[in-house]
């Protein structure tokens, strides 16, 4: 009964997904501190959008496979723009982030740049925000903004913040 319980399921999920990618990024650090090369950092990333790719095109596969080759697409699926759109994002915002990422880690403790990517919700607030969105997240808000104070907190009682 209880595993049959979709909410404790997706708790589930989502905790070893946070942990596996908290493991990635220690050994991101592990990785990318050890290379005297830019090069070596930046070889990194782009194999981590290549694994990226595949999983994704892995997870099509799958999906086809269970449905039949029967695939529920978005409506303008077949629009140039929108694959172009696709490829920019991918190539363009995404690797950009992916390079920074594990040039970072290969800097900073693993510790360290959790706390500093916990902050991408706070600054996609405030683009958000900037774009003209309405901000309609309530408690949930106050929530997060009181994670990352307690957060850069505790780095600063730990000594990482001067």
């Amino acid at each position: 009964s209880l595993l049959s319980n979709g909410s404790f399921a997706g708790d589930a999920i989502t905790t070893v997904s946070a942990l596996f990618y908290a493991v990635s990024m220690v050994r991101i650090h592990q990785k990318t501190s050890e290379s005297e090369s830019e090069g070596a950092v930046t070889g990194l990333a782009v194999d981590k959008v290549f694994y990226a790719a595949a999983i994704a095109g892995l997870w099509v596969c799958g999906e086809a496979a269970y449905k039949g080759g029967d695939l529920d697409l978005w409506p303008s699926f077949d629009d140039p723009k929108q694959w172009l759109l696709i490829l920019f994002i991918s190539a363009g915002p995404s690797a950009l982030s992916n390079i920074l990422q594990f040039k970072g880690l290969s800097k900073l403790k693993p510790s360290e740049g959790q706390v500093i990517l916990s902050t991408v919700p706070l600054f996609a607030i405030l683009f958000s925000l900037l774009i003209g969105e309405t901000f309609e997240m309530g408690g949930l808000g106050v929530g997060g903004l009181l994670s990352i104070c307690f957060s850069v907190t505790f780095l600063i009682i730990a000594g990482a913040i001067e």
